[in-house]
């Protein structure tokens, strides 16, 4: 009995305390409720010193009326703007009004909204409500139309809270942008009215109070039916609020939090989670953007995206150590995670990613500029890349050590462009499995990464895409070994510049089996790799236009070219392809294409200083600058091709071919017999050591076809016959300048000229011994 007893005194004790704690817990809710006396305030503006102006803008389809220190009633009629005085500090002016909404025109709010601002600091305290039900304001609670106070207050600076006087919003049912911009600009506003309803509108709250940068405290957002865009930029820029509100709803409407505490550079604390399974169109979009005080994100357990979803929600937040640990959601959506968490530098560990069906762009730039990001996800399981879905992923993260593993076998184009472009800590680059390529999927994937030290050891794919390995190792100038490219289609650009700037470059693949190459797949594909000892067998046959172009110039420790098979060529398809090699001291042994194309050869030898035997030619069909300064500048060049067959030339197709070649003491065979515009120009300029000049046959000149041909040959021991007797404009200008033949010599040689080269009204021969002089008889 004693113990039922007991028993029973305990269950009374606990249900006591029990009720008791309902009892305060139902006080502090009662608390909470506006009292009866503030709810009979209406709408008021309290002066603070003397001699504020009121100013009311009335753009309500109705009148408004006002009363100063509870006196006499006077109207504003619609469309009027009112200027009220306030003699004295502590003077007030109520304003009471019947109308359902304060802009002319809710569907065009550029058609007028009203608008109240003072001259000087007021409080403002009191119920909303008055302007709307002039008599029973106490108690309405609905709003019916849209766009109802929205702007009211915007920009008033000079409106701050009153101790003990509390600004009341206490409508439940709202409307469209019935709230938005209420307060937007109100510099001076610390504390912001309770906002009780549950069920929101449309843009009710968007930008309510942005640029409230005096701001302190956020209310209790209790709402949890929302509407599209209904918190949209609702904190925006207030710098002085600390602490967010947490957000209790799990059904999420599309830019329902977008840019909601955007610029908050303040806010320390977020709420702790965010706990919508299901997201919409942009819903989080910009929301904690640019808090630069924030150091926890709150937890997400969102498994459904949406388009946009996270898109750049903690862009800029600087001091965030702390992201979610995990983003659950197994499908993406287009964009959902782009920029989300950019230039976050004081972020170290990135949260795991279990997606395995990506969209477009979900993962771009998603921790780009994130300086001290460590660690990254351990793996990125996905098989089936999306366009753009990791483009510049992890750009410019500096600290990242290790890169996740790449499951992916199909990329997309733009897919990992740039993905890992700067991450300056990386030292091994992930394998990469993918074997069905898109345009750009790799481009600049790894570029500027100066401290990676192992590439992928191959990259299986036999079939290319247009830029796909563009740039992907360009400046990483630690790389020592390239991988194995097995490729045999190729695509345009597909490998342009894919080793530019590896410095310490050492081993190309051992091939590169392509046999037809499309425009620019090989251009400057290792160019400035100063320590490659070694050129990849090149098997193509049939070049496109710039295929090579710069595929090794300024490889400076390369000393044996290799052999080049190709036949078919194309504009500029080996221009400049070993330009600056200074220790190449083989050159393949033979061109054997017998048709050029424009600029097919521009340069390809150029600065070749320790060259010492060019090629054999093939060709017989020429084209415009198709040998252009081929061989310029090879110092120590002492043998030239025996033989450059064609006898039909084109405009400058050996322009400058060996000029500066200062070692070339023999030329090589010239037949052509049909000459072209600056054909010859300044061929061989500055060959100091050339001794004899090839013959000459051709009968038929164009203009400028010797022009400056042999200058400075100072070696030069014989004048050639020249036969042709008909000239052309400039045809010898130069053609032996600063050769130093004496002045008997060359009227020797000008008694074979015909007459008319002599002719002084033409600019046949002028110069063309520099300070000899030719004259008539």
């Amino acid at each position: 009995m004693k113990k039922i007893v007991k028993l029973t005194t305990l269950a009374m004790m606990l249900l006591t305390s029990l009720l008791s704690f309902a009892s305060c817990e139902e006080k502090e809710q009662k608390s909470k409720e506006p009292s009866a006396e503030s709810l009979s305030t209406p709408l008021t503006l309290e002066a603070i010193d003397a001699g504020a102006v009121v100013t009311f803008k009335n753009f309500a389809n109705g009148p408004v009326t006002f009363k100063v220190n509870g006196g006499e009633a006077k109207t504003i009629e619609s469309g009027q703007t009112k200027k009220i005085q306030l003699g004295n500090a502590g003077d007030t002016v109520a304003f009471y009004g019947d109308n359902e909404t304060y802009v002319k025109d809710p569907d065009n709010i550029d058609l007028g909204y009203s608008n109240v601002d003072c001259s000087a600091p007021c409080y403002i305290y009191g119920n909303i409500m008055s302007l709307v039900a002039s008599e029973n304001f106490n108690a309405a609670r609905k709003l019916s139309k849209p766009s109802t106070f929205r702007n009211l207050f915007m920009d008033n600076k000079n409106i701050t809270n009153k101790n003990g006087s509390d600004l009341l919003l206490p409508a439940t049912e709202l409307t469209e942008n019935c709230y938005k911009s209420m307060f937007a600009g109100c510099a001076n506003l610390k504390k912001t009215p309770e906002l009780p309803a549950t069920t929101l509108a449309e843009n009710c709250y968007a930008t309510m109070f942005s640029d409230c940068t005096n701001l302190r405290n956020a209310p209790e957002l209790p709402a949890t039916t929302l509407a599209n865009e209904c918190y949209r930029g609702m904190f925006q820029k207030c710098a002085s609020l600390e602490t967010a509100p947490e957000l209790p709803a799990t059904e999420l409407t599309e830019r329902c939090y977008k840019g909601m505490f955007m610029g908050c550079v303040n806010l320390r604390n977020a709420p702790s989670k965010l706990p919508a399974t299901t997201l919409a169109n942009e819903c989080y979009r910009n929301m904690f953007a640019y808090c630069t005080s924030l150091e926890n994100a709150p937890e997400i357990f969102a498994k459904t995206l949406a388009e946009a979803c996270c898109a750049s929600m903690f862009q800029d937040c600087s001091n965030l150590k702390k992201a979610p640990s995990k983003l659950p959601a197994t499908t993406l959506a287009e964009n959902c995670y782009s920029n989300m968490f950019q230039n976050c530098t004081s972020l170290e560990s990135a949260p795991e990613i279990s997606a395995k069906t990506l969209a477009e762009g979900c993962c771009s730039a998603m921790f780009i500029g994130c300086s001290n990001l460590k660690t990254a996800p351990s793996k990125l399981p996905a098989a089936t890349l999306a366009k753009d879905c990791y483009n510049c992923m992890f750009l410019n993260c500096t600290s990242l050590t290790s890169a996740p593993k790449i499951l992916a076998t199909e990329l997309a184009q733009n897919s990992c462009v740039a993905m890992f472009r700067n991450c300056t800590s990386l030292e091994v680059a992930p394998e990469l499995s993918a074997t069905t390529l898109a345009e750009m999927c790799c481009a600049s994937m790894f570029a500027g990464c100066s401290n990676l030290k192992t590439a992928p050891s191959k990259l299986p794919a036999t079939t290319l895409a247009k830029d796909c390995y563009r740039a992907m190792f360009q400046n990483c100038i630690s790389l020592e070994n390239a991988p194995e490219l097995p490729a045999e289609s190729l695509a345009e650009t597909c490998y342009y510049g894919m080793f530019i700037g590896c410095t310490n470059l050492k081993n190309g693949p051992t091939i590169l089996p392509a046999t037809t190459l499309c425009k620019e797949s090989y251009k400057c594909m290792f160019m400035k790799c100063a320590s490659l000892t070694s050129a990849p067998k090149i098997l193509a046959t049939v070049l496109a236009e710039e295929s090579c172009l710069g595929m090794f110039q300024n490889c400076a420790s390369l000393e044996t070219a290799p052999e080049l098979s190709a036949t078919t060529m194309a504009e500029g398809c080996c221009g400049a392809m070993f330009a600056n090699c200074s220790n190449l001291k083989t050159a393949p042994s033979k061109l054997p294409a017998t048709t050029l194309a424009k600029d097919c050869y521009n340069a390809m030898f150029f600065n070749c200083t320790s060259l010492e035997s060019a090629p054999e030619l093939s060709a017989t069909t020429l084209a415009e600058h198709c040998c252009q300064e081929m061989f310029a500048k090879c110092a120590n060049l002492k043998k030239a091709p025996s033989k450059l067959p064609a006898t039909t030339l084109e405009k400058e197709c050996y322009l400058s071919m060996f000029a500066n070649c200062e070692n070339l003491t023999d030329a090589p065979e010239l037949p052509a017999t049909t000459l072209a515009k600056g054909c010859y120009k300044s061929m061989f300029q500055h060959c100091s050591s050339l001794r004899k000049a090839p013959e000459l046959p051709a009968t038929v000149l164009a203009e400028d076809c010797y022009y400056s041909m042999f200058i400075s040959c100072k070696s030069l021991q014989e004048i050639p016959n020249l036969p042709a007797t008909k000239p052309a404009k400039a045809c010898y200008c130069g053609m032996f300048a600063g050769c130093g033949f004496s002045d008997s010599r060359v009227m020797s040689f000008a008694s074979t000229l015909p007459a008319e080269f002599l002719n002084t009204n033409y600019d046949y021969t002028y110069s063309m011994f520099n300070n000899n002089v030719i004259s008539v008889n």
